[in-house]
């Protein structure tokens, strides 16, 4: 695997494109539009990302406050930010 590239600006921009440039990400935000989804659903659809690839986006859509997993709810939705 290779680096991650960021943009490295301060710029609001540049920054939400460090996230959403990150492949799968955009898709990802495309099915919880639809609604909330479980892990196995949003695998369901796009069975080629892999589930340790679809975790990591998770998480990171989650720690940046995208999206939410209420515990111990086994969906995980849109925030408000999201």
């Amino acid at each position: 695997m290779g680096a991650v590239r960021r943009y490295g600006q301060a710029c609001p921009l540049a920054t939400a494109m460090d996230v959403l440039g990150e492949r799968w990400t955009v898709l990802i935000l495309r099915e919880l539009l639809l609604g909330p989804k479980r892990f196995t659903e949003i695998l369901g659809r796009m069975p080629s990302i892999g589930p340790i690839r679809l975790t990591d986006r998770l998480r990171t859509l989650h720690a940046i406050g995208v999206v939410s997993k209420p515990d111990p709810a086994p969906e995980y939705a849109l925030t408000d930010f999201g």
